[in-house]
């Protein structure tokens, strides 16, 4: 029998290389043209969700406003001031009472106005207290127009529109509802309650506060009538590009928008339904787009990196076995048909390795090869399971006996079978890459395997071990694999046992809900600066996690770093590592983590210094606020704007806040204290002074001074007039 030269051989290498260039070519342009459609497809299902929750934002905050509306507009006392053609003096109080205390509670609620057509009087309520006015000398005409040529299609409708009226001295701009009944033949009714909410609350009802997505909303002429704090609004590039999608007739578009830094954003652009506005907003082009193309260009060189690698390989395979093996084979098929025919390689290989001196061992390593390859398989679930395979492959177990799996979490596997063997001759094991091992055992009871793996911890402290469920079939295998890497996965909740076993764990519920609510109140224990609010609720967030899978715990955990390190890096800006990077740190020291107390050091590390600095914060501000609080009192209580929202807005904080501390120094409101100081200077006019009484409206801030009048009797038990007789002073 002739057989072929060595060049046949090369020639069959060159073929092979050959072939392998051409499959790795057309995998590269394959991965190319799949991550540029991957790419388009990412921008264009970002532009479909974003359009969805522009719906569901719009819609949402409609609602909410809608709702507010209806609830002020259908008050009794609100419903007198708008019909009746006539009012009692205390129906007006009222009335204007349950309009200023919607306004006085509500930091949205910039100002309320009824008017009623039977009187053609329009009743109001600023910051500085309740007003009534005929209309045509009603101040706020722009507002009054509004509603006296109200149409069907503006009830419960926001319309932007800037005002020299407001209550407020922060906020002019403003969005105004109108709420009106409509008659039966489609026409409205002569009476009317406008809704002034504040621009800036408006703005992040429907545009949100996140400072890394900046966002506007423009009118169909692209006049800019909302904006968040942190839109660029200021570069008129922006503003042109986004007018040119206008007046293109698109109703939604999206763009790669270079700002004058050169940062990268993608700016999404849609019509709001049911409204003739436009809502656009800027996300970052490194955090929605530049993952998808940095895993291009890595897969890219790592499939050039492959192809070098798998030529480099290809040829080491051929020169170091293919071609040894084919000049044994060729020297073995001819002294083996000279003798007994013998012609598969096969045989050949087997009588090649029978007349080595180191046949025994060679067969042995070759088995030992074998069991792991199958052991392997079929705990990740990669090998089929079809006859007996502990006698195919000569293992130690039993076909047909239930045997019992056993996470061990060391990868000294002949260490560990020197150990395991004497107690349970039955029993196998194998290495996954992972770092630990897993063994396979048929006891007589499981009593005997308890009693084996409390010996081996107590030898051993540092080896965390899982006992699985008895399995009848190899295919069952995989499934129990699972569940014990979870269950050692999950050894931060257990760790004070080593031995565990599945049997004993409750049924895990793949559910993060609970335990995202209990880290919202974390975060608002640390704001508040309680220690032992802080505790209780970390303690109980952490037992929730009991019972969950640990993808849900994974979670959990990671959301409530994120949280805390945010909250943390607000107080303390100049921390380092930067934010993201600390974030990373915290995945990586979870992976790493063997007990709880490591966890939770970590995050009482972070929760002492965020409770200290909320307290001496609160601590500096309470000291100092009350009394600067009293001093703009005195000094500007005749402006007829001063207001309690007045007054949060100048310190940046809530109207609520700032009225409880004011309250708990000087054991009075806000209010109180300006209608006090009022009250004493309107006596002073009374008795020092012949400014007639009518007059004094503008002398100490009152603009309804009719009203004030109602309260100055109150609180003297006098009209102005009977104060001033009282006095010795009689009006000029």
């Amino acid at each position: 029998m002739k057989y072929p030269e060595h060049r046949s051989a090369y020639r069959n290498l060159y073929i092979l290389l050959l072939g392998i260039s051409v499959v790795v070519i057309g995998v590269f342009l394959s991965m190319y043209f799949g991550f540029q459609s991957a790419l388009w497809q990412s921008i264009n299902t970002l532009s479909s969700d974003f359009v969805k929750q522009v719906n569901s934002t719009a819609s949402m905050a409609e609602g909410v406003l809608q709702n507010l509306s209806a609830q002020i507009y259908n008050i009794h006392s609100v419903k007198k001031l708008r019909t009746y053609s006539e009012l009692s003096n205390s129906d007006m109080i009222d009335g204007l009472r349950a309009l200023n205390d919607f306004t006085a509670s509500s930091s949205v609620i910039d100002s309320i106005y009824v008017y009623n057509g039977k009187q053609d009087y329009v009743y109001s309520t600023l910051s500085s207290g309740a007003v009534s006015d005929p209309a045509p000398v009603f101040r706020d005409q722009d507002a009054l127009q509004l509603m006296l040529n109200k149409t069907s299609s503006q009830r419960l409708q926001p319309i932007p529109r800037y005002s020299v009226s407001s209550s407020s001295s922060a906020n002019r701009a403003m969005f105004s509802i109108l709420y009106f009944d409509l008659t039966g033949n489609g026409g409205t009714a002569d009476n009317v309650m406008m809704l002034n909410i504040s621009s800036r609350w408006f703005a992040e009802l429907y545009l949100g506060t996140e400072p890394d997505e900046p966002a506007l909303m423009m009118d169909a002429q692209g006049n800019v009538i909302a904006t968040t704090e942190a839109c660029q609004i200021e570069d008129a590039r922006l503003l042109d590009e986004l007018r040119t999608q206008l007046a293109q007739g698109k109703n939604t578009a999206n763009f790669v928008w270079t700002d004058e830094y050169g940062t990268k954003q993608l700016c999404l652009f849609t019509r709001m339904k049911n409204r003739d506005w436009y809502y656009a907003r800027l996300l970052p082009y490194d955090k929605h787009l530049t993952g998808l193309t940095r895993m291009e260009s890595s897969v890219y060189l790592t499939v050039i990196l492959a192809f070098i690698a798998l030529m480099i390989g290809t040829v080491l395979v051929v020169v170091r076995v293919w071609m040894p093996f084919h000049d044994i084979q060729v020297s073995l098929s001819g002294i083996n048909n000279a003798k007994d025919g013998k012609k598969t390689p096969v045989e050949q290989l087997n009588a090649l390795i029978s007349q080595s001196a180191d046949s025994n061992r060679i067969n042995d390593a070759l088995r030992r090869m074998l069991r792991d390859s199958v052991l392997s398989g079929l705990l990740l679930g990669q090998e089929k399971t079809s006859g007996s395979i502990a006698a195919e492959y000569d293992m130690s177990l039993r076909d047909g006996e239930a045997l019992i799996p056993i996470f061990v979490s060391t990868n000294r596997l002949e260490h560990l079978m020197d150990f395991v063997r004497p107690y349970f001759p039955a029993s196998e094991a194998v290495s996954v890459p992972d770092d630990h091992t897993v063994l396979l055992v048929q006891p007589a009871d499981h009593q005997a395997v308890m009693n084996l793996c409390s010996q081996m911890v107590g030898t051993y402290p540092r080896w965390s071990i899982v006992i699985g469920e008895p399995v009848s079939t190899w295919g069952e295998l995989s499934g129990s694999y699972n569940q014990l890497v979870e269950a050692y996965q999950l050894r931060l909740l257990y760790d004070e046992k080593p031995v565990r076993c599945i049997s004993e764990l409750p049924a895990l519920e793949d559910s993060s809900v609970m335990a995202e609510q209990q880290c919202e109140r974390i975060i608002e224990a640390l704001r508040l600066g309680n220690d032992d609010d802080v505790k209780d609720a970390y303690r109980t967030f952490i037992d929730l996690l009991n019972g969950k899978t640990y993808q849900s715990v994974e979670f959990s955990l990671t959301h409530l770093a994120r949280s805390v390190l945010k909250l943390y890096y607000e107080l303390f800006p100049e921390t380092t590592p930067p934010y993201k990077e600390a974030r990373k740190e915290f995945v990586l020291r979870l992976q790493q983590a063997e007990k709880l107390a490591d966890v939770d050091r970590y995050f009482f590390e972070l929760f002492n210094p965020i409770t200290e600095k909320t307290r001496q914060e609160r601590r500096a501000r309470q000291g100092q606020l009350p009394e600067a609080i009293m001093r703009m009192i005195q000094e500007q209580f005749r402006d007829p704007a001063l207001s309690l929202q007045m007054l949060a807005d100048h310190f940046s904080m809530s109207s609520a806040y700032l009225g409880r501390v004011f309250r708990q120094t000087h054991g009075m409101s806000v209010s109180e204290c300006i209608n006090g100081l009022r009250i004493e200077e309107a006596k002073r006019l009374l008795r020092e002074t012949d400014v007639k009484i009518k007059d004094f409206g503008p002398l100490i801030g009152v603009e309804n001074i009719q009203y004030f009048f109602v309260q100055f009797k109150a609180a003297t038990g006098m009209t102005p007039k009977q104060y001033r007789l009282s006095q010795g002073h009689e009006e000029a």
